[in-house]
């Protein structure tokens, strides 16, 4: 991705300074052929772990500027483990099933391994569909226009909050209601056949794709809920630049602001900047 200058040069956005706007993902034409031409796998080395550590890389990169935060701590976990356990015991390693599917469902446009082994050629791209599969949902088992509910064979669980994608179609819904028969559920098992909300009309045997895991996130976010505490302190005097600086007892930041200015009407008061400052948002500090 270094050696990207795509965005840069269709959009005035340096791929190199993050802030990509994606072109590879769009549509293009060349002659006959349509679709998303330049839109490559996702990279997915887990199983080759050994390969690259023997080969005395010690750093790896997670893509993880446009992804959720539980994507990159699901990730990293995942990588981590399995780092450990190669070193630990390389004739023993192997990648779990359990850990594929983590892999799988939290992001894929479905795997390569890019350049590592050769040239895989178009086996690097994914030209039908620039965004995350997630895993194998089901097939869709008929289309009802009238109460417009979809009846999905499932392959696997599927609960409340999950979101799903059906067939190569570019939006996807938020499971909002499940039916097992006509009773409401808020899950259901493999095997089973349910009906979903969803205003599109679809044919039948489709393949339908969970695309987010309300479980598999609510486990991830639970286990990154701690706070980074911080101290500020700020500084404005008439005549010269605000101040702030932010200490995390590891790390300091120093910011300025403008020329502070004599107060035109009612003086600013220590409480209501304190107030402004600890509004953190949803930030870990």
């Amino acid at each position: 991705s270094g050696q990207c200058l795509l965005s840069s040069m269709i959009g005035g956005r340096s791929g190199n300074r993050g802030y990509c706007a994606q072109p590879c993902r769009k549509k293009y034409r060349i002659g006959e052929a349509e679709g998303y031409l330049l839109s490559p796998k996702d990279l997915n080395m887990s199983e080759h772990i050994g390969a690259l550590l023997d080969a005395g890389i010690d750093s790896f990169k997670i893509e993880g500027r446009m992804k959720r935060p539980e994507y990159v701590a699901g990730v990293v976990r995942v990588y981590r483990k399995l780092i450990d356990r190669y070193l630990a015991a390389p004739a023993d390693f192997r990648v779990t099933k359990d850990e594929k599917h983590i892999l799988l469902q939290l992001f894929n446009r479905e795997f390569t391994t890019g350049y590592f082994f050769g040239n895989p050629g178009n086996e690097l791209m994914s030209r039908k569909y620039p965004h995350n599969r997630g895993t194998l949902l089901g097939k869709t088992v008929d289309y009802d226009s009238r109460t417009k509910l979809v009846s999905i064979n499932l392959r696997a669980p599927l609960r409340m909050g999950d979101g799903i994608g059906i067939g190569n179609r570019e939006t996807g819904i938020t499971v909002r209601n499940i039916y097992i028969g006509s009773k409401i559920a808020t899950e259901a098992a493999p095997g089973s056949t349910v009906k979903i909300p969803l205003d599109i009309e679809v044919s039948e045997d489709e393949v339908v794709f969970k695309t987010y895991d309300s479980k598999l996130m609510a486990s991830l976010e639970a286990g990154n809920a701690g706070k980074i505490p911080i101290k500020m302190s700020f500084k404005a005097r008439i005549g010269e630049l605000l101040g702030l600086l932010i200490d995390d007892g590891e790390n300091k930041v120093t910011m300025r602001g403008d020329i502070v200015n004599p107060a035109k009407t009612t003086p600013v008061s220590k409480s209501s900047i304190a107030e402004q400052l600890i509004k953190l948002g949803g930030h870990y500090f």
